[in-house]
């Protein structure tokens, strides 16, 4: 068995969900840039003054977010709501790489195929990120076609970039449950580790590191700190080593599951 067998055995096997979460998230995309209000400014001025500082970390600051339809993109879409659907599917598909074949006593009848443990964890992982890629691509897609329709001009170099680091954090969480399912052998529990994992890095960047000034000290340990969608779709600003220091985190956690596995006891 060769790597292109096993990546394209694993499209096979995982396309139908992929494609539901895809069509999912497509749909609540066009719907809530359909309901995109176009506030006059001083209208979305009072209604910020009426919100928290907690609120507007966590969900963003309505005075651009309710008067510009790519703040109001990264308020809806891209704060909370795209990482975690792609986040989530690329947590369950690469949890499968390797522990749904052993909790299914099937690992070994798989290794003893010509391929070597690295090999099955790479060729799967290139499934994975071809699944999360194409998903990412159409939700652009459909995402263009929703202001198209609510009569909004397009700015690729906006929704380009927003839409390739919401692609790199869903393969961080991707790299970070196949190396906790490598550890456990256990699918189900991995995704759940893995959700609360980034749950709490999310928490922390968004909440706890403003309240508590000095927590701000190690935030360059957490991916969120480097997932900065509101730089780009409200001050216009991408930052290529932000983006660079995403795919160390996937790089990390893929290399360090690779070498794990490859010393890892199965019996």
């Amino acid at each position: 068995m060769t790597i292109g067998e096993l990546t394209f055995s694993f499209l096979k096997r995982n396309w139908k969900v992929s494609f539901v979460v895809t069509a999912g998230m497509a749909l609540i995309t066009v719907l809530l840039v359909s309901m995109f209000p176009d506030m006059p400014s001083e209208n979305a001025l009072a209604v910020a003054d009426s919100w928290p500082r907690i609120m507007k970390d966590l969900f963003g600051d309505p005075l651009y977010s309710f008067t510009d339809i790519y703040g109001w993109l990264y308020l809806q879409v891209f704060h909370i709501t795209y990482w975690i659907a792609y986040g989530v599917l690329a947590s369950i598909l690469a949890a499968s790489i390797v522990a749904k074949e052993i909790e299914g006593n099937t690992i070994d009848i798989l290794l003893s195929y010509p391929i070597t443990r690295s090999g099955l964890i790479f060729g799967r992982m290139i499934a994975v990120i071809m699944i999360v890629s194409a998903a990412t691509v159409f939700t652009l897609l459909v995402c263009i076609l929703g202001i198209v329709i609510a009569g909004f001009p397009i700015y690729l170099k906006l929704l380009v970039p927003v839409f390739l680091v919401g692609l790199v954090i869903s393969l961080v969480f991707a790299s970070l449950s196949l190396f906790i399912s490598v550890c456990t052998s256990r699918q189900t529990l991995s995704v759940f580790f893995t959700l609360g994992i980034i749950g709490f890095f999310f928490i922390y960047e968004e909440v706890l590191a403003k309240l508590y000034r000095f927590l701000d000290t190690v935030s360059f340990l957490n991916p969120f700190h480097y997932y900065k969608p509101e730089s780009i779709l409200i001050r216009h600003s991408f930052s290529i080593v932000n983006t660079f220091v995403l795919l160390l985190f996937f790089l990390i956690f893929l290399i360090g599951s690779l070498l794990y596995f490859e010393r890892k006891d199965i019996i």
